[in-house]
Parts: C-alpha cells; sequence; structure tokens
C-alpha cells in the first residue's frame, strides 16, 4: 500500500515537472508568464497538501517534493545546450528578442514593458491594426473603396496650397513625384470651404491624367490617412474662431468671415477707428 502512495506521489511529482517545462515555453514563446506561473502554483499547493495529508507524521516525503521542485525550478531557470543556445541567437538576430532564459531574459522583458502590465479585457485589446473593431472595419472598407479604383492609392504630403485658386501641389510619400490638386478633388473635409494644410500627410489616387497648364499629373480623391478627415488650412481655421464659435460640421460660411491676406492691416477697418495721440 505505501509503495502505491509513494507511486501516485511521484507521479504528481513529475507532472509538476512537467507543467514547469510548459510554462517554459510560454513564457518565452507565447509570453503568458503570469497566468502559467499561477497554475503552478496552484497545482504545486496542492501537492504539498496532499502529501502532508497522507504523511502527516514524518517529513520525508515532504522533503522529496521540496527537493523535487527546487529541481524543476533548477531546470526551468537553467539554460539549454549550445546548439539551443547557438539557435536562439541566431533567432535573436532576426526577431531582436532574446529567446534566453534567467535573470537577463527577465531584466529585458521588464525593460520592454512585457512584464508586470496589467491584462487588458478581451474588447480591450487592440486588433491586427492595432485599434479597436470598429476602427479597423472602416479601415478594411476604406481599403476595399480604393481598391475598386483603376488608380494607385498613395500617400503624400502638402507642398503648398493657393486658397485664392483653388489649388495646391502634392508630393508623394518617396519624394519623387509632384501631383496638382484643386479644390473639388478633396473629398474628406468638415467644412463647405474645402482647403489643405501645408506639409499634412494625406491619401490620394494618383492618376496618369496631365494638367497641360502644371504640367503635372491630377490627384483625386484627396482625404487624410486611411481616409480620416483632412484638418484644413491654418488660416481659415483662425477666420472661424475670430467670427466666433467655431462651427459644426458643414455649417461654415466662406463670405460671414474676415480673411487677413496680405497687409490686411492697413485696411481702413482696422485703423480708421483708433484714437492718434
Amino acid at each position: 500500500m505505501q509503495v502505491v502512495l509513494i507511486e501516485a506521489e511521484l507521479q504528481q511529482l513529475l507532472q509538476a515537472m512537467v507543467l514547469l517545462a510548459r510554462v517554459r515555453f510560454l513564457v518565452l514563446e507565447q509570453r503568458r508568464e503570469r497566468s502559467a506561473i499561477r497554475r503552478l502554483q496552484t497545482f504545486l499547493r496542492t501537492v504539498f497538501l496532499d502529501v502532508a495529508a497522507r504523511r502527516r507524521g514524518s517529513a520525508g516525503y515532504r522533503l522529496l517534493a521540496a527537493a523535487a521542485s527546487v529541481a524543476a525550478v533548477l531546470s526551468f531557470y537553467s539554460g539549454g545546450s549550445s546548439d539551443e543556445c547557438a539557435a536562439q541567437d541566431a533567432e535573436a538576430f532576426v526577431s531582436g528578442f532574446r529567446q534566453s532564459v534567467g535573470r537577463d531574459a527577465k531584466l529585458e522583458i521588464i525593460e520592454r514593458g512585457l512584464g508586470g502590465q496589467p491584462r487588458r479585457k478581451k474588447w480591450e485589446r487592440p486588433k491586427w491594426d492595432a485599434c479597436p473593431k470598429r476602427e479597423y472595419i472602416r479601415r478594411l472598407r476604406h481599403r476595399r473603396w480604393a481598391a475598386q479604383f483603376e488608380w494607385p492609392r498613395m500617400f503624400g504630403y502638402v507642398e503648398s496650397w493657393d486658397d485664392d485658386k483653388g489649388e495646391g501641389i502634392i508630393r508623394n510619400q518617396e519624394k519623387t513625384q509632384d501631383y496638382l490638386v484643386i479644390r473639388d478633388e478633396i473629398s474628406a473635409s468638415q467644412f463647405n470651404h474645402k482647403t489643405l494644410l501645408n506639409s499634412e500627410m494625406v491619401e490620394f489616387f494618383a492618376t496618369d491624367e496631365m494638367d497641360e497648364v502644371a504640367g503635372l499629373p491630377m490627384a483625386k480623391n484627396v482625404t487624410g490617412p486611411l481616409g480620416t478627415y483632412l484638418k484644413t488650412s491654418e488660416e481659415y481655421r483662425n477666420a472661424m474662431l475670430r467670427f466666433g464659435a467655431f462651427p459644426k460640421k458643414w455649417e461654415d460660411n466662406y463670405e460671414e468671415y474676415d480673411h487677413q491676406k496680405g497687409e490686411y492691416w492697413l485696411e481702413p477697418k482696422y485703423w480708421k477707428n483708433k484714437k492718434v495721440n
């Protein structure tokens, strides 16, 4: 009977060592250190209580269980063979993360912010594009919409914008080609009077239609990155703020605002009512 009990206890200790080995791979490959260690602690606590209940009068089996646990922990924190270390170094060169165990790996995990962070709930975790589900679906719809056209969808920056002429220049992200954009091709604006902000990042269709006057290809369907709204020009925003409260979407009126252009301070309305000492 005692032999059977000893074999059962040894099987439980062996299961604990197997679980420790599984925890090692979870920490290195899946980075689930917290949940794995919690399961390990629960299992070891159950083993110690079971051994203490069966052999309450002697400490031999408890010492045996403690020695087996210490051996398993030492094997958990010990390195592998030379071939395994070489493979880990090669993988670290590609991935940028050292897949090793011990104090150095723990410090590296802490420095990168991978350890000790609270586990977010399922609906709070980022999706594939590091954004919530609703935003990811919106981006996916935008990409599918852009794929229906014959022209490539590109990113670029606003090189210049002339509000009087209603046209501007967009340079692609690689800074190899300039494109002409007109006011009617600005499709994602929150205001009735559409403008572009200098140096703003935009997304557009790079067409092969050439403008005869400027000699540049046309940019169509200009939006913000990934189909977001554009910021509009700083001059137009300042004009709306000088008028009063900032208007809501598509409720602005260009004719009502005071547009300060050129040497506006020389206009009579800015100086004729001032007192001259």
